[in-house]
């Protein structure tokens, strides 16, 4: 559908705020596809004089006229347009955007009176209190604290790899439900995927809405998984804790097991300050810096930086963000920075690590002893190691090959736009 100058358009109902109470910045997004856009003040004035039922040439020439400057109304509605935004054009339906996908609900069932029970003032310092008394367990019995051989609760690695994945899985799966039971405590629609983190296949929590939050809420549904994780640490770590004092006596595999699932607890708070790894706490600083991708904000810039290729849409997004923005991108960069090193050694390590148990496994692989236990332990202990290499090629081909589709749609879009 061509949009031109003489065109009126009619807009879905919007939700519309200022960005973290700025003056200046607002979030623009329509609830039912969960589409955001942060604007400034002067698209809001857009979309008011164009719901007047004002063609976007005269909505220009007025905001033109009382800015003193050119106001590219037409390319803001072209935007809206593209992320499904507008529902008429002179008065005709816009069918492609109407049959646009409404955000479902997965877990409506779990009702906001029920997740506040969960999430409130008081809740919150329980969760609090969870983590300090882990602390002073961890005081109390110095041999309840966590040792690196604890990841290795059992002598095959094939049952480590298997029951310790299986695990982990459980152990976000409950911390990813930490998250939807808050958004729910806030009436926001929540959904769980799959998805991808690094080079690894995780479970996540899509929360589409959450721009319509307050900033308060906002941190307080990235907080959530935490306080699950709180809750898992201190169960877990009494269960160590009684065995250790000889109140209750386990046998040896489930006590190296539990001290196992104590160790990712640990992990999963440790690794929290890596806020390059998009962790939780990266999301609550994105939230307090008031900026809406602070990640891909500062890897554009840095790629500028350097001089690397950047498309013309990326072009684009960096003159568009805003004053406030950039300075949140500048106190970002040396973590992003400081990140890219630490990944990078992260990777020759683990490297190091698969090519040092491949060399001790070989010998057993290639005896064509098959029928043996210790050649399956061996075959899925370096299969599992070399598992997100292998990964990593599947994923580098697909960011290769939507890059080169996003290239190709650049240039044949501005060649379009040049044409006419």
């Amino acid at each position: 559908m061509k949009i031109n100058n003489n065109s009126t358009i009619q807009m879905f109902s919007l939700f519309i705020d200022k960005y973290n109470g700025q003056e200046e910045e607002y979030i623009v997004g329509r609830k039912e596809t969960g589409e955001y856009i942060n604007v400034p003040r002067v698209a809001i004035e857009s979309i008011d004089l164009l719901n007047q039922r004002l063609t976007i040439g005269e909505v220009e020439s007025k905001l033109s006229a009382k800015y003193k400057e050119e106001i590219g109304v037409l390319e803001f509605v072209n935007t809206c347009f593209e992320i499904g935004f507008i529902n008429k054009v002179d008065g005709t339906e816009v069918t492609s955007i109407n049959e646009k996908q409404v955000i479902k609900n997965q877990f409506s069932f779990i009702k906001p009176k029920v997740a506040k029970v969960f999430f409130n003032i008081y809740a919150w310092f329980f969760y609090i209190a969870l983590f300090i008394y882990s602390m002073v367990l961890y005081i109390a019995s110095p041999k309840s604290l966590p040792k690196i051989t604890d990841f290795l609760f059992h002598d095959s690695l094939t049952i480590v790899v298997t029951f310790g994945l299986l695990s982990m899985w459980g152990i976000i799966f409950i911390h990813e439900i930490g998250h939807l039971i808050a958004a729910r405590a806030h009436s926001i629609e929540s959904k769980v995927k799959f998805g991808r983190s690094g080079m690894y296949l995780v479970i996540e929590t899509v929360i589409p809405n959450i721009w319509a939050a307050t900033k308060k809420a906002r941190n307080e549904i990235f907080l959530a998984g935490l306080a699950f994780n709180s809750l898992m640490l201190s169960s877990s770590l009494t269960i160590v804790y009684l065995h250790d004092i000889g109140i209750i006596n386990y046998s040896e595999e489930l006590y190296r097991f539990v001290r196992f699932i104590v160790i990712i607890n640990i992990w999963s708070f440790i690794t929290q300050p890596l806020i390059f790894t998009k962790s939780d706490l990266y999301y609550v600083l994105n939230n307090q810096w008031n900026c809406t991708d602070l990640h891909g904000y500062t890897a554009l810039y840095t790629k500028k930086k350097f001089g690397f290729h950047l498309i013309s849409d990326d072009i684009e997004k960096l003159k568009n963000i805003s004053k406030q923005e950039n300075i949140s991108i500048k106190k970002y960069l040396p973590i992003y920075l400081l990140g890219l090193i630490f990944s990078f050694t992260v990777a020759i390590v683990y490297s190091g690590l698969t090519y040092w148990y491949f060399t001790l496994s070989k010998g057993i692989l290639f005896d064509g002893k098959v029928l043996t236990l210790q050649f399956w332990d061996r075959f899925f202990g370096v299969g599992y190691l070399i598992t997100p290499f292998i990964w990593l090629f599947v994923y580098i081909v697909i960011d290769f090959i939507k890059e080169r589709k996003e290239n190709l749609f650049s240039k044949r879009r501005e060649l379009n736009e040049g044409n006419s």
